[in-house]
């Protein structure tokens, strides 16, 4: 089932309650898609929220009442690895986004600069970048436990598959952002000729 054919159920940790009310809103603008939207104002409730299932993807704010900065998303990112998490905040820090995404988000959208498209596709990128980073841990899984030949090699044909998907991705996200900060973009294939 792809995302769009159902509801997403988002987890909001947002301790300002207007932050949190006008980032509703801007999901239920959306034409696309339904989201279910559950808002809780700490990091603990969050983690607790996940615990219980049921969330596709959380909108994370760096500065909360129990957790600030960087520690909110490794702490998430720790508490549930499996649900893919996406910075919300009002510090526009390139140096912070990117230390965010080392941490384990998949995106750092700030507040206010926000629109209903760019946050209903940095949601469905998150939650397919997570899906195609799950399913290459699996195939490299089974590479490692393989047992017979043949097996060995469907499994390295999908981790081949699998690796050039999430390279395709990594360029274009690349390429996206070298166009967003007018920043020259060298793929990979253009790299290794040189």
């Amino acid at each position: 089932m792809r995302a769009r054919d159902r509801v997403l159920n988002v987890l909001l940790v947002e301790d300002n309650s207007g932050d949190a009310h006008l980032i509703k809103r801007l999901l239920t603008k959306s034409s696309a898609t339904k989201y279910a939207v559950d808002s809780v104002n700490r990091l603990n409730a969050g983690i607790e929220r996940c615990d219980q299932g049921s969330v596709d993807v959380v909108l994370l704010d760096l500065g909360l009442p129990d957790s600030q900065g960087l520690a909110t998303v490794a702490t998430m990112r720790a508490a549930v690895p499996h649900v893919p998490i996406i910075v919300l905040t009002g510090l526009d820090d390139l140096e912070l986004a990117v230390h965010s995404v080392r941490e384990g988000a998949q995106d750092y959208l700030v507040k206010g600069t926000a629109t209903v498209d760019t946050l209903e596709r940095a949601i469905y990128y998150a939650i397919e970048r997570k899906n195609l980073k799950s399913s290459l841990r699996s195939t490299l899984s089974t590479l490692k436990n393989s047992s017979s030949k043949k097996r060995l090699n469907s499994s390295a044909r999908n981790a081949w598959r699998l690796s050039d998907k999430w390279l395709q991705w990594s360029d274009t996200i690349s390429a996206a952002l070298c166009r967003l900060y007018l920043t020259p973009f060298t793929s990979r294939k253009n790299r290794s000729t040189r």
